[in-house]
């Protein structure tokens, strides 16, 4: 696996294991240097938490916002020249340099296939990987550490 650095394909290994454990993993053949994270927000800020972390973003590139059908049209707003704000079944064969996984317990709850959804989400970063949640990370998702980001307020 070319695409996927190792620390994100660390992460999607579980999920991986999770949909068959007896499955044969993929291998990145690259690092990124950059850890996943994971940002737990209220429902009140979500929009401005996403935002910020947008606009905190410091490397150049195409960012993705993936998330459920119902939160990706709350954040529509958000899309610009250099962001998209899409739902899995959206970026599928699809590569982002960043990608925000917005509340992922609803992209695992949308769908009889949610969790091969949540494996598409995080494989699509080709180089960051942020998780924003409201409600508890899902068990899978337990090893991505907790982000220590400062905004200016």
């Amino acid at each position: 696996n070319y695409r996927t650095p190792s620390e994100i394909m660390d992460v999607a290994h579980r999920v991986l294991e999770e949909i068959d454990p007896e499955q044969s993993v993929p291998r990145s053949v690259r690092d990124s240097g950059f850890a996943p994270w994971a940002l737990k927000t209220t429902t009140e800020e979500l929009e401005s938490t996403v935002r910020r972390c947008i606009e905190s973003e410091s490397h150049p590139g195409i960012t993705a916002v993936i998330a459920g059908s119902e939160v990706v049209a709350d954040l529509a707003g958000i899309a610009s020249e250099t962001v998209s704000v899409l739902s899995v079944k959206d970026v599928k064969g699809l590569e982002f340099d960043t990608v925000l996984i917005v509340e992922p317990a609803d992209i695992l709850d949308e769908s009889p296939r949610g969790m091969n959804d949540l494996y598409v989400a995080l494989t699509r970063a080709t180089q960051r990987l942020g998780i924003i949640h409201v409600e508890s990370l899902p068990a899978v998702l337990d090893g991505v550490a907790a982000a220590e980001l400062a905004f200016d307020s």
